[in-house]
């Protein structure tokens, strides 16, 4: 209800490794083919309720869902894509992406403006005092089928390994993002307290009310010698071990500082707290579950669960509507966009977004390569179409298809040592998620507008170089 009304909530589970978590905000092993009743988590039935109280003439509902592992983002929604964090005026997770030193940028008397600038039209990046993906695919909610999609694609494309301790152990922290945009004039608002998202006929200004849910479903913290886990897993749990640590390490810092807002915290120790920033000290509703394994061996465990937990229980967010007036955004958005568009023209000119070495390699190679590409991609299809049938990652059906999979990216990685295509620059990835951002934020202040597109397909524009090269060659 909170969160329909236009504030933001998040709820996050933490605790030991096959203590319950993903289990409780999501829901068994292929719970969506099961009774929601019975056996739907948290976060569906939320989406669920979501969908059924809200209007789809004036408000518009998009998820959007990523995972953090080994301390980098990428998105499940968009077949894993690499996306980086921004935030406080720089990217602070890839070098220069979130940086434009395409020109210098000088104001009116010649003075030379920093890039990190705020309130500069064009200032490369604004400063927004928290950290957020750039990038992400969202997918707009219409209905009960999206929300079941999605949980499918979730279930099947998030990391996740088997041990001692546990069938399905997530070896990545998942924040599935959930934002409502409501439009409506100055007196109408989304419905809290169950009703309807509406508008009010009266006024004349339009204004946007903007929510965000979080649901952040993080790795359980894990000891080796229980789990009895090697190799990559092991350099798993330690990360995911590390990441927890970070994460423990800022709740007593906001402790600490009570009412000392310039205070120290550590929020750039990890990409999870970077994201989880708004949620443990900004303006946000938040919700913690602990839980805890009942067998008596893993009392020291559940002790330290608990403890995390009277921690999180003694901090204090202020929350507050996001309501903006949106006369005229909407055309300074359109501009914005119409000077990214110019900026990837120019970079694709400089031959920034990655590139297939037509002149260096014969064509039957770069054709080769090519097909190998169509084929891996294929290949990945079927083991997520394989996943999505109920099948398991232990199955020797869908270890063939991991096979042949595995085996394809290698003949690519071979391939491409050999320098037949080279990779796009991060400036020029930073600037497609921009453009991401900047669709998804003209969409929403337009309901029915269809989601962001997703960033470039390589493939399909490594096959129309070729055919241009064929006909240039003809």
């Amino acid at each position: 209800h909170s969160f329909l009304s236009g504030l933001n909530c998040t709820m996050f589970a933490y605790g030991q490794t096959a203590s319950g978590k993903t289990h409780t905000l999501f829901g068994p092993p292929k719970f969506f083919d099961m009774d929601p009743v019975l056996h739907w988590g948290a976060c569906p039935r939320a989406l669920m309720q979501m969908v059924n109280s809200t209007d789809r003439l004036t408000c518009d509902l998009r998820v959007s869902a990523v995972e953090i592992y080994f301390d980098d983002v990428f998105d499940l929604l968009n077949k894993r894509a690499a996306i980086p964090i921004t935030g406080f005026g720089k990217n602070v997770k890839s070098a220069s992406v979130g940086r434009d030193f395409m020109q210098v940028q000088r104001d009116a008397d010649g003075k030379w403006i920093p890039p990190y600038l705020n309130g500069k039209k064009n200032s490369a990046v604004v400063i927004t005092g928290s950290f957020e993906t750039q990038g992400a695919f969202e997918w707009k909610i219409e209905g009960v089928e999206d929300v079941l999609r999605i949980m499918q694609i979730v279930e099947s494309t998030r990391s996740a390994k088997s041990h001692a301790m546990n069938e399905r152990s997530s070896r990545s922290h998942c924040i599935l993002t959930v934002i409502l945009s409501n439009n409506h004039s100055a007196a109408g608002a989304c419905g809290g307290g169950g009703g309807n998202c509406s508008a009010s006929a009266g006024a004349s200004k339009r204004q946007l009310t903007q929510s965000k849910f979080l649901f952040v479903d993080l790795a359980g913290s894990e000891r080796i010698t229980k789990t009895e886990v090697v190799n990559v897993a092991a350099a798993e749990a330690k990360n995911i071990n590390t990441s927890l640590s970070a994460l423990g390490r800022t709740i007593q810092m906001l402790r600490k500082r009570k009412g000392d807002k310039d205070a120290y915290v550590p929020w750039r120790d990890s990409a999870l707290t970077m994201l989880m920033k708004q949620s443990l000290s900004g303006n946000c509703r938040t919700a913690l579950v602990v839980t805890v394994n009942e067998n008596n061996d893993h009392a020291a465990e559940s002790q330290s669960t608990l403890r995390f937990g009277v921690s999180c229980g003694s901090l204090r967010n202020e929350v507050a509507r996001d309501v903006r007036e949106t006369d005229g955004e909407l055309d300074m958005l359109r501009g914005l966009l119409l000077e990214v568009n110019l900026s990837l023209a120019h970079m694709q000119a400089k031959g920034m977004h990655g590139e297939l070495m037509l002149e260096q390699f014969p064509r039957p190679t770069c054709q080769g390569f090519v097909d190998n590409f169509r084929k891996l991609r294929g290949a990945e299809a079927d083991v997520a179409a394989a996943l999505a049938r109920g099948g398991s990652k232990t199955s020797e059906h869908v270890k063939e298809l991991q096979f042949v999979a595995d085996n394809l990216k290698g003949i690519l990685l071979r391939q491409i040592t050999t320098g037949i295509w080279r990779e796009p620059k991060p400036g020029y990835m930073a600037k497609c998620g921009e453009k991401a951002d900047l669709e998804s934020s003209i969409a929403r202040l337009v309901p029915g507008k269809e989601p962001s597109a997703a960033p470039p397909d390589l493939m399909a524009e490594m096959s129309a170089r070729l055919t241009i090269r064929s006909l240039v060659a003809g």
